[in-house]
């Protein structure tokens, strides 16, 4: 599957959440499983936060309609509403997105809050408000891997 994008989400949750919960909840809206296919936790029993691949990258994702087909889905557990992002929440995320974009031949700039191509709050608007940080930081560590920033290889 060719991915164009990715939509960044949040759980609206606790931020102990685990993605095995948000599959719970994914199942009870009567989805197949989680909608995403990454999820940045943090996971309490050992302190740390994680970079979790959830649904299969050549499933179609359920996490924002309209793109589900062409852009991957990455849910940071958290309400961001009302908490501010950690800085060890964002490296985690910012490690996680390098792979990603890397990977897939991403280009970073195809990087969206949900709230930018559906009308929500998600992904909070203090998460919201890091994107640019988010994307620049992934530009620059992205020629370390021999990757060119907009995504293709080197």
């Amino acid at each position: 599957m060719r991915y164009k994008g990715i939509i960044l989400h949040h759980s609206a949750s606790p931020f102990d959440t685990t993605p095995q919960q948000i599959d719970e909840w994914h199942k009870e809206r009567g989805w197949k499983g989680i909608g995403y296919h990454f999820v940045c936790w943090f996971d309490i029993d050992c302190g740390m936060w994680r970079w979790t691949p959830a649904r299969k990258l050549w499933e179609v994702g359920a996490h924002c309609r309209g793109y589900n087909y062409d852009h991957v889905g990455v849910c940071v557990t958290g309400d961001y509403e009302r908490w501010a992002p950690t800085q060890a929440m964002l490296v985690v995320l910012i490690r996680g997105l390098v792979m990603l974009c890397a990977e897939r031949d991403i280009p970073i700039t195809e990087l969206y809050g949900h709230r930018e191509k559906a009308d929500t709050l998600c992904p909070g608007k203090n998460l919201f408000d890091e994107i640019p940080k988010i994307k620049a930081l992934v530009r620059s560590i992205m020629p370390v891997l021999n990757v060119k920033p907009d995504g293709a290889r080197n």
